[in-house]
């Protein structure tokens, strides 16, 4: 889990970020939870890696800014999950006799193109976001019945209604960084 959801997503980034700045534009979105204590219940290796990609979205998300305020970079970055079950490889079995509240994964889908679509990336970077709640509060959206996978049932939401905000007041000086990769070159040149 940690070589795929981590170390991948990682890997995956640092690929794609030179083009992204080349460009001087971008849009990344990672499919990553919000950061919250009910998550890792039962589960606390998995929810480990997942929280990783949210904190690397939210660092990407604080680097995306300074670049902007250097260069002029118009890049976006956030994390989406589903508010409730959707119909996927998780989910395509099921305990017999249970009762199956799934959404079609068109929600997720309608989601991630209203995200890539948004012109203002200030709208939706930086946050870890649930699929529905995206849909609400940026695309107004408010009947969400049309997702069930099964016509008439009504499915239950399983994520919290609200979550915790991690955002502090921030410094205005964040202090020296250091770029370690620049600092390697510089050695290896010794």
């Amino acid at each position: 889990m940690h070589e795929v959801n981590t170390l991948g997503l990682y890997a995956t980034v640092q690929s794609i970020l030179p083009h992204f700045y080349a460009r001087s534009k971008g849009r990344l979105v990672i499919v990553s939870p919000p950061i919250y204590s009910r998550f890792p219940r039962g589960k606390a290796a998995y929810a480990m890696t997942k929280f990783a990609m949210t904190t690397l979205m939210i660092g990407l998300y604080h680097d995306f800014k300074r670049r902007k305020v250097a260069t002029g970079f118009d890049g976006g970055v956030c994390s989406i999950w589903p508010a409730a079950a959707i119909v996927s490889a998780a989910t395509e079995f099921t305990r017999p006799g249970s009762k199956v509240e799934l959404r079609k994964s068109e929600i997720f889908a309608d989601a991630i193109l209203a995200i890539l679509q948004e012109l203002d990336v200030t709208r939706f970077s930086g946050k870890a976001w649930l699929d529905e709640d995206f849909l609400r509060e940026l695309k107004g959206v408010t009947d969400f019945d049309g997702y069930a996978a099964t016509k008439g049932v009504k499915v239950r939401r399983i994520m919290p209604a609200k979550l915790p905000s991690l955002e502090v007041e921030e410094e205005e000086d964040e202090g020296d960084k250091m770029n370690s990769v620049q600092l390697r070159k510089e050695r290896a040149k010794l």
